[in-house]
This record gives structure tokens, C-alpha cells and sequence, in this order.
């Protein structure tokens, strides 16, 4: 702690971090490093993580943005185990919302 004070660096809140975590989630998804539906997996994690900090109001994950990244997330569970086509269109989807929310972000 008082190396990061002699450098003039506050420490994040657990909210803060969290958008910070999400942005970089986001950011991965968009990029093609890391698959969308490991990303959403990763989305909800903090989610459920951050649920004392930043509650969903109506929605699961609308504390922290990401209601739609989540509800994608669980469509998985619908899917019969070989509909390929259906993965990847929600795959497509996950990879539209992360492009949409860090534009949305960025302005």
C-alpha cells in the first residue's frame, strides 16, 4: 500500500475493479483471444462474484451491463449437445453484445 501511495495510485473498489474485469472480458471476446463463450462464462463469474456490490436491479448481471451477455450465456443450457449451428449463432451474437458495450463504454 504505501508503494502505491508514493506512486499516487488509489487502490480500486471491488466495483471498480469489476468494470475494469468486465471491459478487459469484453475486450478479449471482441479481440478473438478468448472465445465467446468462455468470455460470457467469465462475465458471469463476476457477476455472481460481484452480487454484493453491484445487485442486479431486474435482471441478472444488469448491475455491472452485461444482462444480455449473461441471458446468452445460459441459451447454451437450450441447446441440444450437437447443434452446432445454433452455438455459433450465439457465439455471433455474444462477440455483437461485446463489440456494442465496449462502444457504449468508449463514448
Amino acid at each position: 500500500m504505501r508503494g502505491l501511495r508514493e506512486l499516487r495510485l488509489a487502490v480500486p473498489s471491488r466495483a471498480e475493479a469489476g468494470c475494469i474485469l468486465r471491459d478487459y472480458y469484453l475486450q478479449e471476446v471482441a479481440s478473438g483471444s478468448c472465445s465467446p463463450r468462455d468470455g460470457a462464462g467469465e462475465i458471469v463469474g463476476l457477476v455472481n462474484e460481484l452480487n454484493d456490490v453491484l445487485p442486479a436491479k431486474q435482471y441478472m448481471g444488469d448491475g455491472l451491463g452485461v444482462a444480455n451477455i449473461v441471458g446468452l450465456h445460459y441459451s447454451f443450457d437450450e441447446l441440444a449437445f450437437n447443434d452446432l449451428h445454433g452455438a455459433s449463432e450465439l457465439e455471433a451474437e455474444i462477440k455483437a453484445e461485446c463489440l456494442r458495450l465496449l462502444r457504449e463504454h468508449a463514448a
